[in-house]
Order: structure tokens, then C-alpha cells, then sequence
């Protein structure tokens, strides 16, 4: 059998689109806590009360 040979650059893009990341939370209120908010606060490691 042949072994798949792919450009890195086209891995690189196929491998974005088909990967994905959750981020679940339970605030309620997405005018306080629109989704941008959420995971900005994420990456920067705070606790959102």
C-alpha cells in the first residue's frame, strides 16, 4: 500500500477544519457574558463569576 504523502501546508489547513474545541459554561446572561467575553477570559485564565 502507498503511503499518503501531503504538502504540510494543506495538512496544516485540513487539520483546522476538522479539529474543535468546546468551551461549556453556565452563565445565563449572554448580554453580560457575550461568547467572545467568555473564552477571552478563558485564555487568560480568570474565573468568571
Amino acid at each position: 500500500m502507498t503511503p499518503l504523502v501531503m504538502r504540510k501546508e494543506a495538512y496544516e489547513q485540513a487539520k483546522m477544519r476538522v479539529s474543535s474545541f468546546v468551551l461549556i459554561t453556565n452563565t445565563e446572561d449572554a448580554k453580560k457574558f457575550p461568547a467572545e467575553r467568555v473564552l477571552r477570559e478563558y485564555k487568560q485564565g480568570a474565573d468568571i463569576c
